[in-house]
């Protein structure tokens, strides 16, 4: 009963897959007898209702249109047993060694496909060992650049508890002797009122100057920082529209011409975009660099001004004080001479404590008679010049200025300034290095996946390119160069290959199976 079920769904299937129009009772109710015809039946439906007896659904259309066109009949009666060749050994020689030839081409191809296989692998492990070796120098560079800044701190520490010790002597010294030394320099104050004002108006100049050249190298320093912005701003666009051209080519669904449509795009947005790259560069140094570092200076130098203006009116007041008092010229020209020789001591006391070699040829008298009526001014004059061009002068400057009655913050204010200024361009130069760095390094651990991808890519496969990377390292550059190689190697022995063998038919084989079927 089993065996006419399955009969019966065979012949059912059958004639439903060729859209037969069927009656599944008198079908089935044939297969269940259990008579000697219903097993005629299933036989009959084992030996002709097969994959091997029944027409496909593409072999029945062929046959119904050569059969409604009249070509079916016209070959059944032209058919002759004589036409068939006949089965020979040669024929199954020439099969048999077209069997080998293309089993040796595929075994040549397999061998080749391993080999390059085992070349990948042996690249990709020593690209791995490669970036661990490069991470332990990373890890050793940073711990020895720590232990360095702990040292630097360190020693930062100990000479700052040393200066600030050896200030408050000198500032309590200074103070001391300006207490003596205020009543001798009384009468030489009036006489020094010129000067005052003459010096007032050379440091006015003098700021003036400075932050006017200050402005400049400001200005300067942001267009140079306003280039490197936009060359980092085009590297990034150019960069892009590498990507973009490489996913084009890549992409196997575009044609030519829609390749082509795209890049002219691309150029055409790169080219809209490259006139604005210098004017948003410039904009945006001058507002984030510029701007503050300018109305930085102009706060300073307002303030300075403000402070000096205040400290010489100070100064007039107590000078216009103590000249009411001075009546007599001879005592003005006793304590002149003693002003002169305090001046003098003082002058050798502080090139003692600057250690400044005196010049060997000695100076004409009329150079000796303007220094004395120079007196204490022409300290005012030099010593802040000379604190300005050697910083560790400054201590013995302050003590000279205390010692002649007249407040350090004068030379400190221009300390202060030109301070301030090398700091911030310190801080300039060192953006512009960090952006000379950047521009040189293949920075191939801080770029995104698709930037690596598109790297690593440029640097194996393109081995003949007219590009090439930018490395740090000459050791790096000579394993890329020999893994170039090799790869350029690799591949046009898989050009040479035939890899068409490996899923087109062989014509032989063809015609082998079109003779004998």
């Amino acid at each position: 009963m089993e065996s006419s079920g399955n009969a019966a769904e065979t012949a059912i299937s059958a004639l439903k897959a060729r859209n037969l129009p069927i009656k599944r009772d008198e079908i089935e109710a044939a297969f269940s007898r259990g008579t000697t015809e219903s097993y005629s039946h299933d036989q009959w439906v084992a030996e002709h209702l097969t994959g091997e007896t029944l027409l496909s659904q593409e072999e029945l259309q062929l046959y119904s249109k050569l059969e409604a066109s009249g070509t079916l009949q016209t070959l059944l009666q032209n058919v002759s047993v004589d036409a068939v060749p006949v089965f020979q050994d040669r024929h199954i020689q020439d099969a048999i060694g077209s069997l080998r030839d293309s089993s040796v081409a595929i075994q040549k191809q397999t061998e080749t496909l391993t080999l390059l296989s085992d070349a990948l692998d042996k690249n990709l492990r020593v690209e791995c060992e490669r970036g661990q070796r490069r991470s332990r120098n990373t890890v050793s560079v940073r711990k020895t650049h720590e232990s360095a800044r702990q040292a630097i701190d360190v020693a930062s520490g100990h000479l700052s508890h040393e200066l600030g010790t050896k200030l408050a002597n000198e500032v309590d010294t200074a103070a001391a002797e300006g207490k003596k030394m205020l009543a001798s320099v009384t009468a030489r104050l009036k006489e020094d009122d010129r000067t005052l004002a003459a010096l007032e108006e050379s440091l006015a100049v003098t700021r003036s100057a400075e932050g006017s050249i200050a402005a400049e190298q400001v200005d300067e320093l942001c267009s140079a920082l306003a280039e490197f912005l936009g060359e980092e701003i085009r590297g990034r666009l150019d960069r892009l529209y590498l990507e973009a051209t490489q996913d084009s080519n890549s992409d196997a669904g575009h044609t030519v011409t829609d390749m082509e449509t795209i890049v002219a795009a691309l150029e055409e947005e790169l080219d809209s975009l490259y006139p604005e790259i210098d004017v948003l560069a410039s904009m945006a140094t001058k507002q984030q660099f510029g701007e503050p570092i300018i109305q930085r200076l102009q706060q300073q130098d307002s303030r300075m001004r403000l402070v000096s203006h205040q400290r010489l009116e100070r100064g007039l007041e107590a000078v216009m004080q103590m000249t009411a008092t001075i009546a007599d010229m001879t005592e003005r020209l006793e304590v002149r001479e003693s002003s002169y020789k305090t001046t003098q001591a003082l002058l050798a006391s502080y090139q003692s404590e600057i250690e400044v070699p005196k010049p060997k040829n000695k100076r004409s008298r009329r150079e000796t008679m303007l220094r004395r009526s120079a007196g204490p001014s022409s300290l005012l004059l030099s010593s802040p010049m000379k604190g300005s061009s050697h910083g560790e002068d400054m201590p013995a400057l302050e003590s000279l200025l205390r010692r002649l009655g007249i407040p350090s913050e004068a030379a400190v204010q221009s300390q202060t300034q030109q301070a301030v200024l090398s700091d911030q361009k310190a801080h300039m130069l060192d953006g512009q290095h960090h952006f000379a760095v950047a521009a040189d390094a293949p920075l191939a651990a801080e770029l995104h996946a698709t930037d690596c991808a598109s790297q690593l890519l440029h640097s194996a496969l393109h081995a003949d390119s007219q590009f090439q990377a930018s490395l740090s390292s000459r050791d790096q550059a000579s394993r890329l160069a020999g893994l170039e190689k090799e790869l350029g190697t690799l591949r046009r022995g898989m050009e040479g290959l035939k890899l068409d063998a490996l899923y087109q038919d062989d014509r032989q084989h063809g015609r082998f199976i079109e003779r004998w079927t």
